[in-house]
């Protein structure tokens, strides 16, 4: 893999802005069923505490760079909760309660008021795991979003930069986040890696309405498909999953 530093730009570039992007788009209703959260490339936060990110470039050839940027075309915030716990295989079934919006449970309705949730007395964290994924229009030439899973240690860093975006009145799909890692150490002196926001351009008027409508067009279906490809086989479904998924869809049409 070859190290290197993303190239500074002056101006946010991407196949999306360009006449073929506009085309892609005018026929995009046609290749919806084709387009799969599955085929998404990921980016993963590392698990150790090199402060540096492992991407596919254009070639499709893994590099090791310090930043990337890209403009964040949606967040999905998605929950789960076992009954049995990680040592008991807990994690291989069926989750007994799932959200696609963070919100709404399948088994236990709104999860804003469900204790598990919630840290407990003694800062236990939530019973109910939360997961919070960022679709991140790249710079350059990829026309579909990557994904990037926000791991808990950074969702305060996420929600400091979302407010103080919207401060300014932007919303995070009208300018343009660079994305680092710096290196941070939890209470027992394990270092890791958490995500640094940080805006660094305005899209212009009109490259902001093309992500309008680039997200209309795509991200609200990609986002179903990410809850509906990593859930269990239909018929493996208890109904009230049936049901939050067949509500979600309703929704998505209005």
């Amino acid at each position: 893999m070859a190290e290197k530093e993303m190239e500074v730009k002056k101006d946010f570039n991407s196949l999306v802005f360009s006449e073929e992007g506009k085309d892609f788009l005018n026929n995009l209703e046609s290749m919806k069923e084709v387009i799969s959260f599955k085929f998404l490339d990921k980016i993963k936060v590392p698990s150790g505490a090199v402060p540096m990110w492992t991407m596919k470039n254009a070639e499709r050839e893994e590099e090791v760079i310090k930043s990337f940027r890209g403009v964040i075309i949606g967040v999905q915030r998605t929950r789960a909760y076992w009954e049995k716990d990680l040592s008991d295989g807990g994690n291989n079934q069926i989750p007994d309660c799932m959200s696609v919006d963070g919100i709404n449970g399948s088994t236990f309705g709104n999860c804003t008021v469900c204790p598990k949730s919630h840290f407990g007395v003694n800062k236990e964290p939530p019973e109910c795991s939360e997961k919070i994924l960022l679709y991140i229009l790249l710079e350059g030439n990829m026309m579909l979003p990557a994904v990037l899973q926000i791991p808990s240690t950074s969702i305060k860093e996420y929600q400091n930069y979302l407010m103080d975006t919207l401060k300014f009145g932007k919303a995070l799909n009208m300018v343009v986040t660079e994305f680092s890692l710096v290196k941070a150490e939890n209470k027992d002196k394990i270092a890791y890696c958490k995500i640094a926001f940080k805006k660094v351009d305005n899209l212009t008027k009109e490259k902001a309405e093309l992500i309008n409508r680039y997200v209309k067009e795509i991200f609200d279906s990609v986002k179903l498909k990410a809850f509906i490809e990593t859930a269990p086989e239909a018929e493996e479904m208890p109904e009230s999953l049936k049901k939050a998924i067949s509500e979600a869809k309703e929704e998505i049409k209005k």
